[in-house]
Parts: C-alpha cells; structure tokens; sequence
C-alpha cells in the first residue's frame, strides 16, 4: 500500500471522502492500490494539500502515515533492507533506492564516530505542505527501522525546520525522544554503536539477490529516460491525434496506464508534452503565415476558437499578437 493510499485511509477515518481528498488529480479510488502512482509528485501534493486543507495544518498527520507504513510496501526495496547483514547496510540500502523512487525528497547519509545521519532534503517540496512530507518521511524512516530491527530503538537526536507544532508530544512519541524544531535541517540520527550489529532477519543470499533486484530496478528506470522524447516525436509527426493518449501508448507498444507511469517517472505528463508540441509547431506554422483555421485544423482542434483559447494559455496572448511580434504579419 502506498504513502497516497495511506494517506487517503487516514483521511477517510476522520471523515473525509475518497472524492475530496483526490479532487484535482484525475485519480480514480480504485488506482491508489498502484505502488508507482506516488511518482508523480503533484499528485502527491494536490492530496496533502486537500487534505490539510479540510482536516487542519497539523504535521503529526504526516506522522500517522509514515508509521503505518511497512516494509513490504516498499515491495524489493524493503526486502533488500530488512534481509541486510548490519543496520548500517539497511540505511544505506535504503537511501540509495529509496531516492530512486521519489523525486519530492531526497536524503542523504552523513557518519561521524558517534552516529549516523539522515538528513531529509526537502527543497523541492512546496512550502505549505513540506512540514506534511518531512515528518512523513522521518515517521517512515523509524518504521523502516522497526521492521529492520524487530522492535523500537529510539532515535539518537531529531531535528526539524519546521516550528514547534501544536502536537509535539506526538512526534516525542515516535521518535522516542523530544525532537528540536526551528533548526537548520531536517535531521534523524541513531547511534553508531549499533549499526554493525546483526539484524535479526539478516540473510546473505536474500539480501544479495534483493539487491540485484533494486540494481535492475534502477537500471530500467534509467533505460526508459528518452520515453518523453519517443512521445515528443510522436506526437509532432501527428499532432491532430494527440489527444488520444491510446494511440501514442500503442505506438510505442505499451499501454497508455504504463506510459503514464513512465513519464511521470521522468517528471512531465503527457498534457505537458502534448501543450509543449502543439505550443511549438503552432509558433512555427504561424510564421510560415499559415492561417489559424489551418493550424487549429493542423493541431486538431475542433474548431479556431478553440485553438487560440489554447494558444492563450500557452503563450499569454492570441496567435494573432504573436504573429505581429514576429515581424511576419500576413497582409
């Protein structure tokens, strides 16, 4: 189950709908149960956003999620983390993957001789829900451990950025100790005497094909990183079809669910890159003085009407205004 489905649980036992924690995201309930659709970062915010909105700007709900999550959501990452040798190896795993999948945080290890950091990286995150996502992420981290270990170890230190919110016992709490707010970064740190200690569920052979695993994970996400650019020619060759997302998938001999995910693990969306063709071609074609019905027609747009509302919302002003800005006015 995914930080989103978890989400949208939590949410829904305090009284909201499924509908209203995903109004704005084109997501359907029945799709929360699909691991990658976290991918897309606006996704993710657009749901926190809603749902701090109606139930409260309260970090600590970022808490209830990150402790409800397991290990086994994080299907060959989590096994790979709880079958390591030493906990040591588990965070490093952990770090090292975990990157792979998230393009909203990004966290990093730090080590000195009396412990280990993680330290949370959250710059990428719009402001109004980062304290959301930080104290998530940190609460996950502590499950992570959990499922690691076999059993709760308080954290050595914890700071935050964010400021002392209202429910700071419950972040005492989960950490197991009192975190320090307003500091310089986001910081969750255990004790170095205990990481090269034997995990309980540690498993050489486990742990090495996990590993190999999460190496083809990475390693596939990276061979699909021109997808965009496959879609960006596709869709200038046939720009009149571009609204049927179907046709490009097939094309490109996958289905139209997976080449979202694909492209949303690049960070764009097919509307993005159908705006970013159509933008481009239609500049083009208006300084070859083609007129806006045939660009429209061109473009597939039902009508001109249509296609200059389209073209305002690209560029900030009417083909027309853009065309006599080229210096290429049709007489």
């Amino acid at each position: 189950m995914t930080h989103l489905r978890l989400l949208v649980d939590v949410a829904v036992e305090r009284g909201m709908s499924v509908e209203a924690c995903l109004a704005g995201t084109g997501l359907h309930a029945r799709e929360l149960s699909d691991s990658e659709v976290e991918l897309d970062p606006r996704l993710a915010v657009t749901v926190a956003k809603n749902v701090l909105g109606a139930l409260g700007d309260d970090p600590a709900l970022g808490l209830e999620v990150g402790s409800r999550s397991h290990f086994t959501a994080f299907g060959t990452v989590g096994l790979a983390i709880v079958s390591s040798l030493t906990a040591r190896r588990a965070y490093e795993l952990g770090v090292r993957y975990l990157n792979v999948s998230s393009t909203l945080l990004r966290l990093a290890i730090e080590e000195d001789a009396r412990e280990l950091r993680v330290v949370i990286d959250a710059a990428g995150v719009p402001r109004e829900v980062r304290a959301f996502f930080v104290a998530r992420a940190a609460a996950t981290i502590v499950s992570l451990q959990h499922g690691a270990l076999g059993m709760r170890v308080p954290a050595r230190r914890v700071t935050f950025t964010m400021p002392r919110p209202r429910s700071s016992e419950a972040f005492a709490r989960v950490f197991g100790t009192t975190p320090s707010f307003g500091a310089a970064r986001d910081v969750f740190a255990v004790d170095g005497a205990t990481l090269d200690r034997p995990l309980p569920c540690a498993d050489e052979l486990t742990a090495r094909a996990a590993e190999e695993a999460c190496r083809k994970l990475i390693g596939a996400r990276e061979g699909r990183a021109s997808t965009a650019a496959r879609v960006r020619e596709l869709l200038w060759l046939d720009p009149a079809n571009a609204r049927d997302m179907e046709v490009t998938a097939s094309a490109l001999a996958m289905t139209s669910r997976t080449l979202r995910r694909r492209l949303l693990d690049e960070g764009t969306t097919y509307r993005a890159l159908v705006d970013e063709v159509r933008a481009k071609l239609a500049e083009e074609l208006l300084n070859e003085h083609v007129s806006v019905a045939m660009i429209a027609e061109r473009l597939g747009y039902a009508d001109a009407s249509s296609f200059i509302h389209a073209f305002k919302r690209w560029k900030g002003a009417p083909p027309r205004a853009s065309r006599a800005a080229s210096g290429r006015v049709r007489k």
